[in-house]
């Protein structure tokens, strides 16, 4: 317990001291790609949640306390396909250096496709490329009914010619409780900062302050999910009051356990939901939905969620076993 304590201490201070840094609207952030979810999974019980399953490889990426030296001889893929040409792919696996000290390694990729380039009189000069690359590795320590997890990323932003680098770190700290299922954790995500070239301008990274909470029933087929986010800046929703605002801030999501081999997931995000609403209209926004199919050696899952109305976004995932 003392060291838990001191854990949530050391968090505090980091806490208070990115509030006092980060005091930014989230469209003043750069590296948005940071924001998405880096498996289905995640993206199908609403994209601010954390997921702590230790048959979920990609589950570190949310939560790196979660980190599990047992997960090694895997590998998990995630694929989606967006608009105009645009793809969204990430990867990873789990290297067991030590037993107490798991590392994972994990790699998105969002690819904005090819783009018309023109001159100040609008005649096209050519085509160029633009994209977003997330590396991340992370390593987590089991202390009894708790853990704490730390992640490295270094991410990079190229549009044509022109370049923009980023270093953050994710803290997370985990209580497992040791008899029901349920957990509960802290994560202080992209803690960090952004370089440019000589005469380009940076904004700061898309900080997060996180509290989850994780609880199955004892007696009931369903895991529920809630997620309080943004809770380092409260005013990033200006112009939202009351019951509004909470929601804005807050994540659901549930693991509807049908079967030891199937299971489907809903979601609800507040704040993608608040955002995109248009004259009380949110067309469905910050919905999501998926399913996992588990086999020995292998487990295919699927979300499907939106942005707007008549273009949802699907993404395919798979983990293998060797």
């Amino acid at each position: 317990m003392k060291t838990f304590s001191r854990l949530i201490l050391l968090l505090a201070c980091v806490w208070a001291a990115c509030r006092h840094a980060t005091a930014q609207t989230y469209s003043q952030q750069s590296f948005q790609v940071l924001n998405l979810a880096s498996h289905p999974r995640g993206a199908a019980l609403g994209e601010s949640q954390t997921i702590a399953d230790s048959t979920d490889l990609f589950a570190w990426m949310t939560a790196p306390a979660m980190l599990n030296g047992n997960n090694t001889r895997r590998a998990a893929f995630g694929f989606q396909s967006l608009r105009e040409g645009m793809t969204y792919s990430s990867a990873t696996m789990v290297l067991a250096l030590r037993q107490q000290y798991p590392l994972g390694i994990g790699i998105r990729y969002l690819n904005y496709g090819k783009m018309d380039a023109t001159d100040a009189s609008g005649q096209s000069t050519g085509t160029f490329r633009a994209a977003d690359y997330v590396i991340e590795i992370g390593s987590a320590h089991r202390m009894g009914n708790y853990g704490i997890g730390l992640t490295a990323k270094w991410v990079n932003s190229q549009i044509a010619e022109y370049g923009a680098h980023g270093f953050a770190m994710d803290l997370n700290a985990v209580f497992i409780h040791p008899t029901a299922d349920f957990h509960f954790s802290v994560l202080l995500k992209n803690i960090g900062f952004a370089t440019a070239a000589v005469g380009q301008s940076t904004t700061p990274l898309p900080f997060d302050a996180r509290i989850s909470s994780i609880f199955k029933p004892a007696h009931m087929p369903v895991r529920f999910y809630l997620t309080l986010s943004r809770l380092h800046d409260w005013q990033q929703t200006k112009g939202i009051e009351g019951a509004s605002e909470w929601l804005s801030h807050t994540g659901v999501g549930a693991d509807i356990l049908l079967h030891k081999a199937f299971q489907l997931q809903v979601g609800f995000d507040g704040q993608r939901n608040q955002s995109l609403r248009y004259r009380d209209f949110s067309h469905r926004a910050g919905w999501s939905l998926g399913f996992r199919l588990l086999l020995r050696r292998l487990q295919v899952s699927y979300a499907l969620s939106g942005y707007q109305a008549g273009y949802p976004r699907h993404f395919w995932g798979l983990q293998i076993h060797w």
